[in-house]
């Protein structure tokens, strides 16, 4: 350099990272293939969420949805029903909204209201609680495949069918929902419930889950063979039910109140197991029955 002149210092700060990233990832999202660089990206931003840098987690969260990342969260849930990209997203989405960060609930619901007239973002949702329902429907245990079970044969079971994927996948979004309803988001607990005022369709995700607990709760007979996926899927669905009728929402307090559902609650209220592995899941499951229960009947006059 000329003597007298200046150095010049060319930085690159953190949201100019997060920015060419994003803008990578946007210009991938439509193009079929691999997406093994994308996959990076998010675990890179669901690294950061989970890092404690010494800064608050809510102040992190902040950021990231300052620097549009919430916004290619939903955008990948509206574009993808399945695969690596729709798991990586529900993860990160979650990280996102975690403790109900209202700044990023209130994005979300941006979103769902001005770019996404066709619900896409909802139908992915609802899809993945209809492929996990019929992957409960074929594992269901009958007496035939508990003694299969007890005669050491059942996990062939489990592998001929190989759709483990579909139950943990639903258990990303049941936990994303739960976080969108945190923290008594009343604007949220109803848009979850019905997308009719904004979207071209609705989907109901209180009811998935109100269905998907009555058809997890099984009979003391099967329930003491129970799967460990079921039970985590199970609790999943609970904790997504009570943060959405806590506040209270009363209208999500009516659907939760059903005949078939009050059964459901009775019957895991009375289960046993005869497996000690199974016996600590189950305390936790009927303490979040009784818990759903009490905020289910909140303000409610006698």
């Amino acid at each position: 350099k000329e003597r007298g002149s200046e150095q010049r210092t060319n930085t690159i700060t953190f949201d100019d990272v997060v920015v060419r990233m994003l803008r990578y990832v946007n210009n991938q999202i439509d193009i079929d293939g691999q997406h093994k660089a994308t996959d990076t990206v998010l675990d890179i931003f669901k690294g950061y969420l989970r890092h404690d840098d010494g800064t608050e987690k809510a102040v992190r969260q902040c950021r990231l949805n300052e620097l549009n990342v919430t916004k290619l969260v939903y955008r990948l849930v509206a574009s993808y029903s399945e695969g690596s990209l729709f798991d990586h997203a529900l993860e990160l989405g979650e990280l996102l909204l975690d403790e109900g960060n209202k700044e990023c609930q209130d994005e979300f619901e941006t979103l769902a209201i001005s770019t996404d007239k066709d619900g896409f973002f909802f139908a992915h949702l609802n899809g993945s609680f209809a492929d996990t329902r019929q992957w409960v429907m074929d594992t269901q245990y009958s007496r035939e495949r508990a003694d299969l079970i007890k005669r050491g044969k059942g996990n062939s079971i489990q592998s001929k069918l190989n759709l483990d994927g579909d139950m943990m996948t639903c258990r990303k979004v049941t936990k994303m929902l739960t976080q969108l309803c945190e923290g008594h988001n009343l604007s949220m607990q109803n848009r979850l419930r019905s997308q009719a005022e904004i979207n071209r369709f609705s989907h109901n995700m209180v009811l998935n889950c109100v269905n998907m607990v009555e058809l997890l709760a099984p009979t003391v007979e099967v329930y003491r063979h129970a799967p460990p996926k079921h039970l985590e899927l199970l609790q999943s669905c609970l904790d997504f039910l009570i943060e959405s009728c806590q506040g209270p929402c009363s209208d999500n307090q009516m659907l939760i109140s059903s005949y078939s559902m009050v059964s459901a609650c009775k019957v895991l209220l009375t289960a046993n197991s005869k497996k000690a592995s199974d016996s600590e899941a189950l305390l936790g499951v009927k303490f979040k029955v009784i818990t759903l229960i009490a905020a289910a009947i909140e303000s409610r006059a006698a």
